[in-house]
């Protein structure tokens, strides 16, 4: 018959992350006050962008504000604070492939910011977010 996956393989069982259905309020907060601060550092940047000309960029950067506000209301409506975060962060990565894509690639000073993403979603999201945004980061890179 069919043994569950910890009777099988106990030791690597032990390495795969807990169970985390239930949301912490910490957790739920500073996801939120990550978001906030994209927001207005997006702001900031659409103007800089706008201000440069690169009118492309302003309105990636402006769409991507606009859906983090989205990404505030839905953790206000349905909660799932880690699931939203994860968006953030895939915007967040998608305006640096964008970035980079119109700033010169790899040999451009702009390039090292790809290291914000898996830094920042160990900090906010945990380590199995990280290992996954840095396989991510290393393919596109």
């Amino acid at each position: 018959m069919a043994r569950r996956f910890t009777e099988t393989f106990p030791r690597l069982a032990e390495l795969m992350p807990p169970d985390t259905t239930k949301e912490e309020p910490a957790e739920r907060k500073r996801v939120e006050t990550t978001i906030r601060l994209l927001i207005g550092l997006a702001l900031v940047f659409v103007f800089q962008y706008s201000r440069l000309g690169l009118t492309v960029m302003a309105a990636a950067v402006g769409c991507t504000a606009f859906m983090c506000f989205g990404l505030l209301y839905g953790i206000k409506r349905w909660g799932h604070a880690r699931r939203f975060g994860e968006v953030a962060l895939a915007g967040l990565f998608f305006l640096l492939i964008l970035s980079n894509y119109y700033s010169g690639g790899f040999y451009d000073p702009n390039f090292s910011w790809f290291l914000v993403v898996p830094v920042g979603s160990a900090v906010v999201l945990g380590h199995w977010v990280a290992v996954r945004w840095t396989v991510a980061t290393t393919l596109v890179a």
